[in-house]
């Protein structure tokens, strides 16, 4: 998997943006891994897919390793701007602020899982958690199928395919 990814950028990657990103997306992935062991859990596996990572771990702090990939992506991004590389601090702003999305699987699904089962209890937490991340995946599909169409750039329908998708999962 790494040597195809790692073909396809040097094939496509005429700028550096798709390196730049994966450097992001590595950044993001380490946070939570980090967290996870400074909240004393461990990795149990790690898989890479189109969307990121799949992290199993066991024990921990749940909403501190949630929060991690995007605090990770932020301090990336200071750290960027700090030094000027303004295209890797835009990436990881974005990166972070997408992953904040309240729409499960992403990090800020989880967020508000956490923190929705912990003040409202589980039942009720969930089905608030849903409800949202549902509600919130319908417009964010709405507006990123509005914007391919007018952009041209039909590939990142891909995006709202996958969280549409992902719903089935709650």
């Amino acid at each position: 998997m790494a040597a195809l990814l790692g073909a396809a950028v040097v094939a496509f990657d005429r700028d550096g943006s798709m390196t730049l990103l994966l450097l992001a997306a590595l950044l993001h992935e380490l946070g939570h891994l980090l967290c996870i062991r400074l909240s004393g859990g461990r990795v149990e596996d790690v898989r890479l897919t189109v969307s990121g990572a799949d992290i199993r771990y066991g024990g921990g702090a749940d909403l501190l390793i949630a929060a991690g990939g995007p605090l990770a992506s932020l301090l990336a991004a200071v750290t960027a701007a700090r030094l000027g590389a303004m295209r890797f601090t835009g990436l990881n702003l974005a990166l972070c602020l997408f992953n904040l999305l309240p729409v499960y699987p992403l990090d800020g699904g989880r967020l508000l899982a956490l923190t929705l089962e912990r003040l409202l209890g589980p039942d009720r937490g969930e089905r608030m958690t849903k409800a949202v991340s549902l509600t919130s995946a319908l417009l964010l599909a709405a507006a990123v199928t509005i914007a391919s169409l007018r952009t041209g750039a039909l590939w990142t329908l891909w995006l709202a395919s996958f969280l549409l998708w992902k719903q089935r999962e709650l």
